[in-house]
């Protein structure tokens, strides 16, 4: 698989500030395949789109395409997926620093997620 390396200036970064909003992002989450499938994002996004939580979302975006999201929960933990093409950019990280920017400070994983999750995590300084 060959990386894309992309400025992060250029990448675009939307978090949604109402219900509409994150309704939307989630479905436009699912409908572009942001998500392991089997693995707990898919049913998070699932739950957003169809108001069974509060949880919040951040997409990005570049060059018109949607190239990650970022899920966080009422107790601050987290669920992030940047297209393989796209990770090392920066792009989760800049997630999360939005997600603080909005009042969350001490953001978590929800879990370990896969191997290579581990060291983006470590990478953060959060503890698994």
């Amino acid at each position: 698989m060959k990386r894309i390396s992309v400025n992060i200036d250029e990448v675009d970064f939307f978090y949604a500030d109402t219900n509409e909003e994150r309704n939307r992002f989630a479905e436009i989450a699912l409908k572009n395949r942001l998500y392991v499938p089997g693995w707990a994002l898919f049913d998070n996004l699932q739950d957003i789109k169809r108001n069974y939580n509060d949880d919040e979302i951040i997409i990005a975006m570049y060059e018109g395409v949607i190239i990650g999201v970022h899920t966080l929960d009422w107790s601050s933990r987290g669920m992030w997926f940047t297209r393989p093409v796209f990770r090392k950019n920066g792009i989760g990280r800049k997630m999360t620093e939005i997600m603080s920017e909005h009042g969350h400070k001490d953001i978590k994983p929800s879990g370990i997620g896969r191997k290579d999750c581990i060291g983006f995590f470590y990478a953060l300084g959060m503890s698994l």
